[in-house]
């Protein structure tokens, strides 16, 4: 796999259904981690991986590594952090937040009674729900950042690799 902004894209990258090799799981794994981690991103790879046997299996375990260093160990980190100091709002927060994760294993909707109502996925309304102590309905979630890696960042790495092959 190289490094062609592809896993910044909103879609998979070229032949992800096909599944992945450990290589191209530790090459995506060495954007997100910092230079010099190659050895903790192996041992990573390696708890993952571990019962995985063919491609699409380990592609499986790859999507769940990322998910985790992603998103759920920083969130179970900071609740850590959080515990015994919340506040009534911050309770409320978390019971809807609790009851809303729940409904969408169920019935893959956030939507359920007493809840806020979360609008269906619109790529053409660009809508999304910012999540507080009130839940605001907003439009264009990282508009800017968005363009940078859809757009501006694949132009940019396609004038470097032309650049490279021309010796400039």
């Amino acid at each position: 796999m190289s490094l062609d902004g592809s896993c910044l894209r909103s879609s998979p990258p070229p032949g992800w259904e096909s599944g992945m090799n450990r290589e191209s799981v530790l090459s995506v794994a060495n954007i997100f981690n910092p230079a010099g981690a190659s050895v903790a991103n192996s041992l990573i790879a390696d708890e993952y991986l571990k019962d995985a046997r063919t491609t699409e299996e380990i592609r499986d375990a790859f999507t769940e590594m990322i998910g985790d260093m992603l998103m759920a160990l920083p969130m179970v980190t900071v609740a850590g952090y959080l515990s015994g100091n919340l506040t009534k709002g911050d309770e409320k927060l978390c019971r809807t937040m609790m009851a809303c994760w729940s409904n969408f294993a169920q019935t893959s909707s956030p939507n359920g009674p007493r809840l806020f109502s979360w609008p269906q996925n619109d790529r053409h309304k660009q809508e999304y729900m910012e999540l507080g102590l009130m839940q605001t309905l907003k439009q264009n979630l990282k508009k800017e950042r968005v363009h940078f890696a859809t757009v501006v960042l694949p132009q940019q790495l396609e004038q470097s690799a032309a650049a490279a092959n021309t010796g400039n």
